[in-house]
């Protein structure tokens, strides 16, 4: 996630490896399935987030981002018996704009109008196939 220096490990390129925060800067990173992020990434990422700079693996060299960063997940990120995120990158870095969307055995009354979407829009596939 935060890449590495020249030489940091046996077998590291020459010139090192941005990392995602890197490669994303100017713009948005996408962190899927954020409450599967061990504990201990979850402190380096807070404080990437907090800093606004990452540092690679092998380096002491701060390098500033400017990254927008969008997560999912499918658990409750709050449920702090099973551990499953801090609450600071929670409640004050990631939190900024919740998006709850149901699942669709909650919202059956849907799951018509979202078949007949999907016939129409992939029945001209199959019969060009």
């Amino acid at each position: 996630m935060f890449g590495y220096a020249e030489g940091a490990f046996t077998g590291a390129k020459k010139a090192g490896q941005p990392g995602v925060f890197e490669q994303a800067n100017g713009g948005t990173l996408f962190l899927d399935e954020i409450s599967e992020m061990p504990f201990e990434l979850q402190v380096n990422l807070l404080r990437v987030i907090q800093e606004r700079e990452v540092t690679r693996l092998g380096s002491t060299k701060a390098i500033p981002i400017d990254v927008r960063i969008v997560v999912s997940t499918n658990k409750l990120l709050l449920d702090l018996s099973t551990g499953v995120c801090s609450v600071m990158i929670y409640t004050f870095r990631l939190n900024v704009l919740e998006i709850n969307v149901p699942p669709l055995r909650e919202r059956k009354g849907d799951l018509w109008g979202l078949a007949h979407f999907f016939i129409k829009k992939f029945s001209g596939l199959w019969a060009r196939m």
